[in-house]
């Protein structure tokens, strides 16, 4: 897709999804902590005793969620917070990435709340799955867009072997299908949830990159703040 289609898509339909947006060796590491993750995750909660997380993950149960920063190669060694110092940061913001988000959100950016979650439907109840929702709802930044894309083995494709993502679209369900390195750009206005095939067998982790027009006011939920979550100014590759 070319980035003349892929903005006007995000423009007309409010989501954009982007085939071989970067190269997946780029985050070869980043996947491989993120199935060490989900493994983690699987065996403790089938033990019934956990799991447990140091505080910078901020774990979060209900989502199977923490930090991109806890799991990313760059980041988790210093116990950071800081998107622009990942390797998916520099993965991601392609030229033609950077292109959509300056025509579409401007170019001073401001990223938050960038959150891995994991679903996992062996593991039955709780298994991480979201209902429709809207990003603005909780995540209350004007102009706020997310960028997301999964993080799974070479030959898995969401919502044909995992779990994905699906989006309202009028009356409409969009439910693409994506692999390690392609990417949704959507914005807070559409519904979005998970959607998991009936034939799903491997779990899917996924990472939500929530960008806005730069300020300092912290326009996060509550529980956010509490937990330390703020905005930061991203830095372009």
């Amino acid at each position: 897709m070319s980035f003349e289609q892929a903005l006007t898509e995000l423009e007309t339909r409010g989501v954009a999804v982007i085939p071989n947006a970067f190269d997946p060796e780029q985050i070869e590491g980043l996947v491989h902590n993120a199935t060490e993750y989900v493994a983690h995750i699987e065996r403790t909660i089938k033990a019934g005793s956990g799991p447990d997380f140091p505080p910078f993950y901020m774990w979060w149960r209900p989502g199977l969620a923490c930090n991109l920063t806890a799991l990313d190669p760059t980041t988790r060694a210093l116990a950071i917070n800081e998107f622009s110092r990942t390797t998916l940061c520099r993965a991601v913001m392609t030229g033609a990435v950077q292109a959509i988000i300056r025509s579409s959100i401007g170019a001073d950016v401001g990223s938050a709340l960038v959150r891995i979650r994991a679903i996992i439907p062996s593991i039955g109840n709780g298994d991480g799955r979201l209902a429709l929702h809207m990003e603005k709802t909780a995540v209350q930044f004007p102009g706020v867009h997310v960028i997301w894309t999964p993080l799974v083995p070479p030959g898995i494709v969401t919502n044909y072997d995992a779990p994905g993502l699906r989006f309202r679209i009028g009356s409409e369900f969009f439910i693409p299908k994506m692999r390690t390195g392609d990417l949704a750009i959507f914005n807070g206005s559409i519904e979005h949830g998970t959607f998991v095939p009936d034939a799903a067998r491997h779990w899917r982790v996924g990472c939500d990159i929530r960008i806005f027009p730069w300020t300092e006011t912290n326009h996060l939920p509550p529980e956010a703040i509490a937990m330390g979550q703020r905005p930061e100014r991203l830095v372009w590759p």
